[in-house]
């Protein structure tokens, strides 16, 4: 596969988050898909992965994720964006947070790889600290 398929198959897991439809993900993520996250160790596989979507659709419903940058190279994609969205769901883990109401803005990168046509496998990263500091979770950094 081209760069090009490759570039075109993350516009379309954007897609994916910003209308919280977790069907495309069976043709766009491989069926062995694994999502590296310090962040997310409920999140290893491709059924992890729709079922973060889905939550997170129950967190921000309003959620859009911008690609910002991007960078390709032979069967990798360098991707920076942001998130924005408004807080109206109740987080659950680690330990129950009530729903704010309050909108963010928060970056992330991620690298992807790909093989045969579909995301084999992605490392992911994301500004947590400043979505909770916006939330009112953290004090604001001094």
């Amino acid at each position: 596969m081209s760069i090009e398929n490759n570039m075109e198959l993350l516009v379309r897991l954007n897609e994916c988050w910003n209308q919280g439809n977790v069907a495309p993900l069976d043709e766009i993520l491989a069926p062995d898909y694994i999502h590296h996250d310090p962040g997310r160790p409920d999140v290893r596989s491709r059924e992890d992965y729709k079922r973060w979507v889905t939550e997170s659709h129950g967190l921000f419903p309003d959620l859009q994720i911008i690609g910002e940058d991007q960078v390709a190279e032979a069967d990798k994609v360098v991707t920076r964006w942001t998130f924005h969205g408004t807080n109206t769901g109740a987080f659950e883990t680690p330990a129950p947070l009530p729903a704010t109401g309050k909108k963010v803005a928060f970056t992330g990168m991620n690298i992807y790889r790909f093989s045969e046509g579909r995301i084999v496998e992605e490392w992911f990263l994301e500004d947590t600290m400043g979505m909770l500091r916006q939330l009112g979770f953290m004090p604001e950094a001094e």
